[in-house]
Formats: C-alpha cells, structure tokens, sequence
C-alpha cells in the first residue's frame, strides 16, 4: 500500500512539473532536464510543486521506516558516500604515485576508507618538511614567502610548478594502476558531468542563476576531444598546494589529489591560471612580478612538456564555473556546521560568480 501511495504521489508531482504522470524520456548530460533547472519565478507554481514534492517524500520516509530504517540516517550516509569518493580518490593516487620521483608527493601511510578504526574514513600521510604558500588572506599574492621572495626567485617556485604539472602529465596512467581514472567517451563531458553531481549534490535554498548558465554555456561550446592528448590531472593545481624546503623555493611535494581526474592538460593549467587571477586580480592586486603571464606560461609548460595546446578560452570558462562550484560548495559545508545562514547573500554573488559573470559576458 505505500508503493501504491508513493506511485500516486509520484504522478502528481509529475503533473505539476510536466503537466502529464508520464516522465519525459531524457538523454542524460551535464545541463539536460526536462524542467528548466534553475527557481521558479510563479510563487503559486512553486509552492504547489513544493507541496507534491512533500507529499513524495514523506511517502518514501514512511516507506523506509516500515522498514526500520532511519530515513535521517540513510540520507546522511549517503553524504559520507559522496564525500568518501574524494578520499578514495586521493589515497589511490598518493599510493600510485608514491614511488614516482619526477611527481613527490607525501608518502600514504595507512588508510581506513570504512572507518573501522576511528570512526569515519580517514588516511595518513607522511610527514613532509617544509612551507606552502598562503592561500587565505592574506594569501600569497599579498605576503608571506613567495610574495617576499625575488622575481627571480618568484619566477623558480612558478617555472618548477609548470615543469610538475608536466611531470603529472607525463605519468603512465596504466603502468601505476591509475587506469581506472579513464572514462568511457569524451573526457570533457566526463569532467563536466561530474561537476554537475557535485554541484547538484547541495545547491541549497539560494544559488547564483549565473552558474546555471554557465554549465548551458559550456556544454553548448565543449570542444572535440583530441586524439591522444588526455593525461592524468592533478584536478587542484595551484600554488598552495605544494611544500618548499624552508630555504629555497624548489617545490618537494604535490599536496590535495583529491580531485585527480583525467583529461586534455589544459584543464590542470588553465585551472593554475585561473586560481592565480583569484588569488591577484580577483582581490584586486597586481600579479606578482616573477610570475609568467598566462600565455608565456603555456608557451614555457608547451616547450617543456612537448605537447600543442588549445585555445584556453573554454577551459577558462570551466575553470570558473568550477571555482563557482566548488566556493558554493564549501559555504553550504559553513552553513552546516551552523557558522552562517542557508539564505545569505555571499550564495548568489561572490568573487567566484562576479568572475564568472564577467567572462560569459566576454564570450571567453
């Protein structure tokens, strides 16, 4: 009887979204949807949809607990499955790596992605000596080592971080078992896909219109896969994320894989040029004086890895959108540890979504 209360619940919210109980047939991608996926701007509309979508789960709730299942319990089990993805993910590729001198990375201790030991799921690394720059304010743009280092200086830190980016490039995805990182089709619509799980995973109650646009945007101009260009990804390329020795600037250790991915190299490296427009133009200072300019670095990273590039106009706007993304994603994590309000303003505008904005608005 509950399947059968859960089915006519079901036909009514599709009727209110669809005007008919039969669910359209939709080809799965990054933006397609049969309901536009952005609010509703008819409060009336909205408020019946909202209304259906109550009665469906209060049906599935009352489902589970016929069961004896904790509907609260299994939804906060599924969150812990999400973000142990990303954990599984880093740890696989700090195993594999680990033995590679050409891409340092902290040694991988130990893992307990089940939580069996402490709890929760969790790995260790090993501890590596040295200093990373600063990626808060004042990041590192602003003060602290790098910033207070020599342009000649400044310029060392920013080419060794080009030639490790290449080294990553350069790894055997198959000889390390990182294999498996390969998706079936076009790495582009992989990458943007998953993008869009972890942006629909938690949008909360107020999101910027202009992200939505931005995922139409990029899957409406994604360009053709190269042949043979794919290669495994850092996925969080940026100064931050990696240690010096206290006295030089020669980078020892590659830190945050957990977003290690496969695809074009333009994506790891537009990704580095946009951070570092984030961490300068976007607060308003000037780049720092030993640090190549975005096309003299792709020029320096072409030279030293041997690979042609692409234009960087729509891995910039990826870049973006992913830093949008990603921003969202961790003031939603704020609001629930209880540290700010699910409707604050800082959702709909921000560094990351002005950014955004301003280069859809330049057709980049």
């Amino acid at each position: 009887m509950l399947f059968d209360k859960l089915r006519e619940e079901l036909g009514e919210l599709s009727i209110e979204l669809f005007g008919t109980d039969q669910l359209p047939s939709v080809t799965p991608s990054a933006t397609a949807a049969p309901v536009a996926d952005e609010p509703w701007t008819d409060a009336a509309r909205r408020d019946r949809a909202e209304s259906e979508l109550g009665d469906v789960l209060f049906a599935v709730a009352n489902i589970a607990r016929r069961w004896g299942i904790n509907p609260e319990e299994a939804l906060r089990k599924t969150n812990a499955r999400f973000s142990r993805r990303f954990q599984a993910i880093e740890a696989a590729v700090l195993a594999a790596l680990g033995p590679l001198p050409s891409v340092p990375t902290p040694p991988l201790l130990d893992r307990d992605l089940a939580g069996e030991r402490l709890g929760r799921p969790a790995f260790v690394m090993g501890y590596v000596p040295g200093r990373a720059p600063s990626d808060d304010r004042p990041s590192f743009v602003e003060s602290g080592w790098v910033h207070d280092a020599a342009p000649a200086d400044q310029r060392r830190f920013h080419c060794d971080l080009l030639d490790r980016l290449a080294a990553v490039h350069a790894v055997d995805v198959d000889a390390v078992g990182l294999g498996w990182l390969r998706p079936q089709g076009d790495p582009h619509r992989a990458v943007l896909d998953r993008l869009r799980l972890v942006w629909d995973h938690d949008t909360g109650p107020v999101r910027a219109a202009v992200v939505e646009r931005a995922f139409s945007v990029v899957e409406a101009t994604m360009p053709a896969e190269r042949p043979g260009a794919s290669v495994l990804l850092w996925g969080d390329a940026r100064p931050a994320n990696v240690l010096c020795p206290p006295d030089d600037v020669t980078i020892r250790a590659l830190l945050d894989w957990e977003l290690a991915d496969w695809g074009p190299p333009e994506l790891d490296l537009v990704w580095q040029f946009e951070m570092n427009w984030m961490r300068a133009q976007g607060a308003g200072l000037a780049p720092l004086p030993g640090f190549l300019d975005d096309e003299a670095a792709m020029a320096y990273y072409a030279a030293r890895s041997g690979r042609s590039l692409a234009e960087p106009g729509w891995y910039r706007t990826f870049s973006a959108l992913k830093v949008a993304v990603l921003l969202h994603r961790y003031l939603r994590a704020t609001v629930h540890a209880g540290r700010m309000p699910a409707e604050h303003r800082s959702f709909g505008d921000n560094v990351a979504t002005r950014r955004l904005d301003e280069l859809l608005a330049a057709g980049a």
